[in-house]
């Protein structure tokens, strides 16, 4: 594992990219829309050229080559997937060269921390961190119908942590100082952020079988239109 790289899979346009270069981490960003692909270049130039910051114009699928990609005029539902978002408002197709996330680990090696958001592709993802032999000390993605078989698949793999974090909070949320992650910086999240990570997450730790109680509730409550991410860590419970 490499200690100083972050995995920003589905980087919308370079928001939290940005973060994690602030905290002194090195990220790769993985992003299927060639415009904000662009924009995440453009908002951390300089870290481009210093070589700290890398991003792939890609979609990660279950196989290689040129694919089908929805672009969304809501612009972060675009997806390889045409789900329940695509019976309202209007889309394009564009095609976009894929590739199995597997290669990214091959290629890059094993971050530090993943960050997954790439709607309603997560699952493809965790199932290469478990297939890894050596795997990130952190892992989060976005609550979606994969929930579920994504934290038991990282549980049986050798997750032993979750938390549910509600994306809702983030403008509130402030770093600890001095930092558990990285280096300390004074940042400011917005709801395009997906916060923070790792020993820095603002949630309780818990098990899985309490994670499928709070996922229980959410089902119950129809989620309240708020946005989750959950987070799995290898690190034991204290």
């Amino acid at each position: 594992m490499t200690d100083d790289l972050i995995f920003d899979i589905g980087a919308f346009r370079g928001e939290d990219a940005e973060f994690y270069l602030r905290k002194g981490f090195r990220v790769l960003s993985v992003e299927a829309n060639p415009e904000f692909a662009d924009n995440a270049k453009a908002r951390n130039a300089e870290a481009v050229s210093s070589g700290a910051y890398t991003v792939l114009n890609t979609a990660l699928s279950t196989e290689e080559g040129l694919v089908d990609f929805f672009v969304h005029e809501h612009a972060d539902w675009s997806s390889l997937m045409k789900n329940w978002r695509f019976r309202e408002g209007t889309f394009r197709t564009i095609q976009i060269n894929a590739t199995r996330p597997e290669n990214l680990f091959a290629r890059f090696g094993v971050p530090y921390y993943v960050k997954i958001d790439i709607e309603g592709l997560d699952g493809a993802v965790v199932d290469a961190i478990c297939g890894l032999e050596k795997k990130p000390a952190y892992v989060s993605y976005e609550v979606g119908r994969s929930t579920r078989q994504s934290a038991a698949r990282l549980a049986a793999c050798g997750y032993h942590q979750f938390c549910l974090v509600p994306q809702s909070s983030l403008p509130g949320v402030r770093l600890p100082n001095p930092p558990r992650e990285g280096q300390y910086v004074d940042y400011r999240f917005t709801l395009h952020n997906s916060g923070p990570f790792g020993k820095e997450v603002p949630a309780e730790w818990i098990s899985l079988d309490q994670l499928e109680g709070k996922l229980g509730s959410l089902d119950t409550a129809k989620g309240l239109g708020e946005w989750w991410d959950v987070h799995a860590s290898l690190a034991p419970a204290a």
